[in-house]
């Protein structure tokens, strides 16, 4: 419970909260648009896929 103890009670710890919102903020608009840039790939990508021929999906296996 000691060594417990002393490690809340270093200063580096009361940044802990800060920090973390910080990163949130951050990471949080990147990561949305991330999500919607993979959507729209998707969508791009399936609208391809449904234009070619049958005979060229296959090839998309490879």
């Amino acid at each position: 419970m000691e060594r417990v103890g002393r490690v809340l009670n270093d200063p580096a710890v009361d940044t802990v909260p800060d920090t973390l919102r910080r990163i949130h903020d951050d990471l949080m608009p990147l990561v949305s648009g991330l999500r919607g840039t993979q959507a729209r790939v998707g969508s791009v990508t399936g609208v391809l896929l449904r234009r070619l021929r049958p005979e060229h999906v296959d090839d998309l296996d490879r």
